[in-house]
């Protein structure tokens, strides 16, 4: 049960680092669109270049302003539904089909990396003993 805890916390740690990353990169563009502005107004730069430089900047804004939504909606929600599943991950496993076990491994992890002992046999129907590599 704990190393599940410890992994959620991974998990909420990274979510939080993300999160701050694109707001400090949201500051920051900001900030630079604020001296393209001033640029402007200082008779610096003209509108033409005004209108390239703050074109690109807005996009870039787009982009981060979508990826923050997306942090922060799922964030919450994310959170519960990861400490729900690494709780009760035993008794769900055993009464879930594939594709609810799918479901769970891609909540759980971002990416898993996994191999076998034994080569490939085409069509033998035995399942084969896998060995994580990695886990994201």
């Amino acid at each position: 049960m704990l190393i599940y805890y410890i992994k959620w916390r991974l998990i909420w740690f990274n979510k939080k680092a993300k999160v701050g990353q694109l707001e400090f990169e949201l500051k920051n563009n900001q900030k630079l669109f604020k001296k393209q502005k001033a640029m402007f107004e200082a008779d610096i730069i003209d509108i033409d270049e005004l209108i390239h430089k703050t074109d690109s900047l807005r996009e870039i804004e787009k982009r981060i302003l979508s990826e923050l939504k997306m942090y922060k909606q799922t964030e919450s929600v994310k959170i519960d539904e990861i400490l729900y599943i690494s709780e009760n991950i035993h008794s769900l496993w055993e009464y879930a089909n594939d594709f609810e076990r799918k479901q769970m491994m891609t909540t759980l992890f971002s990416q898993l990396i996994i191999d076998t002992n034994d080569e490939y046999k085409i069509g033998t129907g035995k399942a084969r003993k896998i060995i994580i590599v990695s886990e994201k």
